[in-house]
């Protein structure tokens, strides 16, 4: 839960986010669906978020300010009124609930309100 609450932008933590979506990225370089995925986006409304890169590489993500970026995210989407979590336990459903309380309500409610994405790609 602290990674929602309170998220350690150490250059460390940013390092090891930075190589997994990197490593996520190449791996994708050779499967059919994302290339189609890639054509899509290039054809698609430059206006439009759908047209945006949709994953980084440390080429894209090692740049001045990547971290002022995530904290800037952090800041503005990470709300408790736009999340939805999912719990599997074996544990009794009271004891969860509890349990779950406790660790996400320090999760702020910004009251954000999530854009629209109804204008054609």
């Amino acid at each position: 839960a602290q990674f929602f609450i309170s998220p350690k932008f150490n250059d460390t933590s940013v390092g090891k986010e930075m190589n997994a979506v990197n490593q996520e990225h190449e791996k994708n370089l050779q499967n059919d669906m994302w290339r189609f995925m890639q054509l899509l986006q290039n054809e698609s409304n430059p206006n439009s978020a759908l047209n945006r890169f949709a994953t980084g590489s440390l080429e894209t993500l090692q740049k001045d300010g990547c971290v002022e970026a995530l904290k800037e995210f952090h800041n503005k989407w990470y709300s408790s009124n736009i999340m939805h979590l999912v719990v599997y336990s074996n544990k009794p459903l009271d004891e969860t609930e509890t349990l779950v309380k406790d660790l996400f309500s320090p999760i702020v409610n910004k009251n954000v309100t999530v854009p629209s994405f109804l204008d054609p790609p």
